[in-house]
């Protein structure tokens, strides 16, 4: 995203003491460095601040320094030497780099001490070319900068060649805010080169806040009215529970890529609770699975037991892909053939793929179906876990994938961190869906807290215990009344956060888009609606009524106009209808 508009001007004007004090500090510089004047021609003050005194004048921090005292006096008794003649040459071409003189003039002052006064130097030459340069003067601050510029995936920035002395670096930078922002004067760009880290910073502070709490309580829900963006800050906040640092939390596009990426591998799962869901389909149950004439039960683990196994496992493999690829290669060889492996004794017996991806067994001289080797049995084999069913058997199979397709199984980082989403928790019946689980879920009964607890599941038989490094975001819309309110067994062992219907998201869409004037119009509009719902008498609070700002964000006035009659109009009649306000929306009193 391009800088302007991750930090859009006049959101960081320049505050009143900083550019009162730069306007008055460097053009006064300019003019007795331009006349050639001696240093006892100056306003002493002014000249002082020029070498030393860091703390009025406004070019650089308190940070920078200045020259000590002995260096200083060396500079004023050299002055009329060389460097007067150097930094005039500098200040009577405010548009032309002059390199060679730069470096005399470096050259001259590093003879005065053993210590190398850098970003000093560099402070008296950019306030003589403040269009040329920034007023960051020291290399590491402008590493920083350009790392946060880098960090964030900004624009046009060339990271990769951002190198040099730190006046060239400093010239890097500047050009590089004169293309983002062309019509702003240079002591304006000099705030927002200082404030770069500060700001791209604060676009996440909130998302941090969310994920310190989320780290703490281990389970959070966000809720709010609809269209407030509930279920793309869960994508938001998995990605910044899993440590993931290195992008601009406002950019859908990115969000989603990175989110896409964890879920192929694993670390987040995503699953919508509904009346008809239990614990079956979330923890584990038992499936019947037939084939030919022959029907058998196994236990099959629901997507909660799933991520739970993956997070405590511990370990890394390129499992899927090796399974995978040996399910299809056995299956075009040979259709109505067993495939013949051995055990680790030698003992001989077939599989044959089914339709579940799951692998029948056929044991015996006649190869005669015994079982079925799933899937997660055979990784669990591969994992050490003697408990697998048929382990001995699943060892076989993962010789062989071994062998012919390089696989291979790891340790993993022990803080990898998963996430299991829960949209819309609250419409389904907690008690069905997790069971005697529903105490694990705390911070302290998790296998690494003060009070571990296990449970022996119903139907696997396994011991099982919710890892700490699983963390899980439910979503809940506060306006919906066809289901009860949350289980009180759950809601104490969630942190809720609201996620609010916010004017500045609308502004920021239309700014983005180009589309001011529709944005005008949509901001109008909000207003109107959450005018109108305070006015209402309503047990609920206007955040967790208030119309989601989603639904005023459209890319043309004609999309625009379509969610607004046919979105929000008949959202606001439908808590009119539901009795949560008690009053209707009337079109003509716009």
């Amino acid at each position: 995203m391009k800088l302007n508009k991750l930090i859009p001007f006049n959101q960081y004007d320049t505050d009143d003491d900083w550019g009162t004090n730069h306007r008055r500090f460097v053009p006064k510089v300019i003019a007795y460095v331009s006349e050639g004047k001696m240093p006892d021609e100056w306003d002493q003050k002014i000249f002082k601040e020029y070498l030393c005194d860091y703390r009025g004048h406004s070019v650089a921090s308190i940070q920078q320094g200045g020259f000590p005292l002995e260096v200083q006096k060396q500079i004023r008794n050299n002055w009329g030497v060389e460097i007067k003649d150097i930094l005039q040459k500098i200040a009577l071409n405010p548009d032309t780099y002059m390199w060679e003189e730069y470096n005399r003039l470096d050259t001259i002052i590093r003879k005065f001490s053993e210590r190398h006064y850098d970003a000093a130097t560099v402070r008296m030459i950019v306030t003589l070319q403040p269009k040329l340069f920034s007023t960051v003067v020291t290399g590491n601050s402008l590493l920083n900068i350009a790392w946060y510029l880098h960090k964030y995936k900004v624009d046009n920035f060339d990271y990769k060649h951002f190198r040099g002395s730190t006046l060239q670096k400093n010239k890097l930078l500047q050009q590089f805010l004169l293309k983002e922002y062309p019509e702003q004067e240079p002591i304006m760009l000099a705030t927002v080169a200082w404030r770069i880290p500060e700001i791209l910073d604060s676009l996440n502070k909130d998302m941090n806040n969310l994920k310190q709490i989320l780290l703490q309580k281990k389970n959070v829900i966000l809720q709010g009215a609809p269209g407030t963006g509930k279920t793309y800050s869960t994508a938001q906040l998995a990605l910044a529970a899993i440590g993931v640092s290195d992008i601009n939390f406002k950019d859908h596009a990115e969000v989603m890529k990175r989110y896409e990426e964890l879920h192929q591998q694993g670390q987040i799962e995503f699953v919508t609770f509904h009346m008809s869901m239990d614990y079956e389909d979330f923890v584990e149950g038992i499936k019947p699975e037939t084939e030919g004439d022959s029907i058998s039960y196994n236990v099959e683990n629901g997507i909660f037991k799933q991520i739970c196994r993956n997070a405590a496992q511990r370990t890394t493999s390129n499992f899927e892909t090796a399974y995978d690829q040996f399910l299809k290669d056995i299956a075009e060889s040979n259709e109505s053939e067993p495939f013949i492996l051995k055990t680790s004794t030698g003992k001989e017996f077939g599989v044959c793929p089914n339709t579940k991806g799951n692998l029948s067994l056929l044991t015996g001289p006649n190869r005669q179906k015994n079982g079925v080797l799933r899937k997660n049995e055979i990784l669990k084999a591969a994992q050490g876990n003697q408990d697998a069913d048929w382990y001995y058997y699943g060892l076989g199979v993962i010789a062989y994938l071994r062998n012919e397709y390089h696989f291979s199984i790891t340790a993993e980082n022990k803080h990898k961190k998963y996430v299991l989403i829960i949209d819309e928790i609250n419409r389904g019946n907690i008690s069905k869906i997790f069971g005697e689980l529903i105490t694990l879920l705390e911070a302290d009964k998790r296998s690494d807290g003060d009070h571990p607890l296990t449970v022996r599941l119903p139907y696997s038989k396994e011991e099982f215990s919710v890892p700490g490094n699983l963390f899980i975001i439910g979503t809940m819309n506060t306006t919906d009344r066809s289901v009860g309110s949350l289980d009180y067994a759950l809601r104490r062992r969630f942190a809720f956060i609201t996620i609010k219907a916010e004017r500045s998201v609308v502004e920021e869409y239309y700014q983005r888009i180009g589309k001011e004037e529709l944005g005008n119009i949509a901001c109008d509009r909000f207003d109107e609606v959450k005018a109108f719902l305070e006015n209402c008498s309503s047990d609920m609070d206007i955040e967790d009524l208030m119309v989601g700002h989603s639904f005023f964000m459209a890319p043309d006035e004609d999309a625009f106009n379509l969610k607004w009659n046919f979105e929000i109009l008949p959202l606001l009649d439908e808590y009119f209808k539901d009795g949560i306000i008690n009053r209707k929306w009337k079109t003509e009193a716009r």
